[in-house]
């Protein structure tokens, strides 16, 4: 393309630009068609000019300068009607510059309002998790304050359950909260606990409590601030009975108490022995600081679960011989709820020579269970002898034996008579003498029991109206030294291992109405190991 053409164009441009500035759009384009009409009169009036000028060239000898007057005139009309051309053109162009401009500028508005909207809903989710977790100066406030009044929803958003994250924890709460309401020492452990690691960690941000319950930061991450849980650590449940039980947690859910944790709380426990079923509850809390504890119930006030029976007039005829007459009548394992005095008093019964009877006595000593007797070859009356020496009795003995075993430890190591909690008469007398004797020549004795094996046949209760004891025998193993004040020993390196006969013997204490050691140590009774029980101290 030649410069002139690039000229002339540039000029074309420059002149539609000027025309663009000038002109009324709104009136071209109502005129447009009165346009369109002008021109074809124009062309029609041009065809008609050049016939008219063909036929006076003939005869005329001015046509020529007529011919010249009409070209005139004709480039004249050419010219309006180019730039009216042109002007529809530059009309049409701006129209469709201003829709393409209006479309880009209709994109970039729905942009900019996507990209505002984004911008102002990360803001407030921002705002939102900074400001709706709870500082350091808030967290004692909050969890007390959701504890007192019921709030689980708002625990289980502010407490961090250490370790294992089982979906009981959070069901367990309202245990928690039993325990806090019930027990002023735990609700004065749980405050103190929480206000010394916000104290601790004021002063040190990255300060790391040792609270089994306290405060810790949050897993969240804050732009602003730090978010703060209270942690609660799980315990440990030690089950060493010899009764199985379970405990409840949640609306009608219980769990094997084998491997079991727990958060500290009030539970309820089921027990199975034979055909007694029993409920109780217990508070589940920190022993010596520590995430761990040793389930122990002694059962003494537990509440008969049994489903119940009525019983209705029939055609047997039985009466029940040889037993208290406040004991509990069972009918195949379903509580009557009628004592031996009420059950021979009914007359005639609804019973069968396939059922079977036995009778429950509970008494300040605990429960005691009859042998069941089959009804088949029964006519007029049953005798049942009541057994004392059952696992239920056996149970609660045992857990006196490692009490015992463990308070001896601590006193004799720390010679403190004062932590003997479990023995009276004899075996509290001679603790006595040896640990005044050892204050006399500096020194101490240290022993680390380690197991007990129970010979179950020794075992025997004597209940009577004047006096009630009970015994057990077996193979104690420990390691013993005597050392003087000023030397550190380590128990685990003990060298003196001894094994050797042990008896303890009971005594029921009116008063109290507990049960307690009232001797024990070498016993030159039998002791079988057929049917034993080994009991783990360490």
């Amino acid at each position: 393309m030649s410069n002139d053409d690039n000229n002339k164009k540039s000029d074309n441009r420059g002149y539609i630009h000027k025309l663009m500035d000038k002109l009324d759009f709104h009136k071209v384009e109502d005129e447009e068609i009165n346009i369109k009409e002008i021109l074809k009169k124009e062309k029609n009036k041009k065809e008609n000019d050049e016939k008219l000028g063909k036929l006076k060239d003939k005869n005329n000898p001015l046509s020529g300068r007529r011919i010249l007057i009409d070209k005139d005139k004709e480039n004249k009309n050419k010219t309006d009607s180019i730039k009216i051309d042109e002007e529809i053109i530059a009309k049409d162009n701006y129209v469709k510059d201003n829709e393409e401009i209006g479309f880009e500028n209709r994109k970039l508005k729905y942009i900019l309002i996507s990209v505002t909207i984004i911008c102002l809903a990360t803001i407030a989710f921002l705002v939102f998790i900074n400001f709706n977790g709870i500082g350091i100066d808030q967290i004692e406030n909050e969890f007390i304050s959701a504890v007192e009044n019921h709030n689980i929803n708002k625990l289980e958003k502010i407490t961090y359950i250490e370790g294992d994250t089982k979906k009981y924890y959070k069901e367990s709460l309202n245990n928690f909260i039993d325990l806090y309401e019930k027990d002023e020492s735990f609700a004065k452990y749980v405050k103190e606990s929480v206000s010394s690691d916000i104290k601790n960690i004021k002063e040190n941000e990255d300060y790391l409590g040792e609270n089994l319950i306290g405060v810790v930061k949050s897993n969240s991450n804050k732009l602003f601030s730090s978010d703060y849980k209270i942690k609660i650590t799980p315990i440990n449940i030690k089950d060493e009975s010899l009764i199985k039980k379970e405990v409840e947690i949640g609306k009608e859910k219980y769990y094997k108490i084998k491997d079991l944790t727990l958060i500290p709380g009030i539970y309820n426990i089921k027990a199975e022995f034979e055909f007694l079923k029993l409920e109780d509850e217990i508070k589940v809390n920190y022993e010596n600081n520590e995430n761990s504890f040793n389930l122990i119930v002694d059962f003494k006030n537990s509440k008969v679960s049994n489903d119940n029976i009525k019983i209705e007039k029939g055609d047997f005829d039985l009466t029940i011989n040889d037993v208290d007459e406040d004991d509990v009548v069972f009918i195949n394992g379903k509580n009557t709820n009628m004592t031996v005095k009420e059950f021979n008093e009914f007359g005639n019964k609804n019973l069968t020579n396939k059922d079977s009877i036995a009778v429950v006595n509970k008494s300040k000593f605990g429960y005691a269970l009859s042998n069941s007797v089959s009804l088949e070859n029964v006519e007029d009356y049953v005798e049942l002898e009541m057994n004392y020496e059952n696992y239920f009795y056996l149970d609660h003995f045992v857990n006196l034996i490692k009490k015992t075993l463990k308070e001896n430890e601590m006193a004799f190591e720390n010679s403190d008579i004062n932590l003997f909690s479990t023995i009276g008469g004899e075996a509290l007398d001679t603790a006595i003498g040896w640990i005044k004797s050892n204050i006399g020549y500096n020194q101490y004795y240290v022993r680390n029991y380690m197991s007990y094996l129970i010979d179950i046949t020794s075992f025997e209760v004597n209940i009577s109206t004047f006096n009630q004891t009970a015994y057990i025998g077996g193979f104690l193993s420990y390691k013993e030294g005597r050392f003087s004040k000023d030397e550190e020993v380590d128990k685990d390196k003990l060298e003196d291992n001894i094994d050797k006969k042990v008896g303890f013997h009971f005594k029921f204490n009116d008063e109290t109405e507990t049960w307690y050691v009232d001797l024990w140590g070498s016993t030159y009774r039998n002791i079988e190991t057929n049917n034993t029980i080994l009991l783990k101290l360490d």
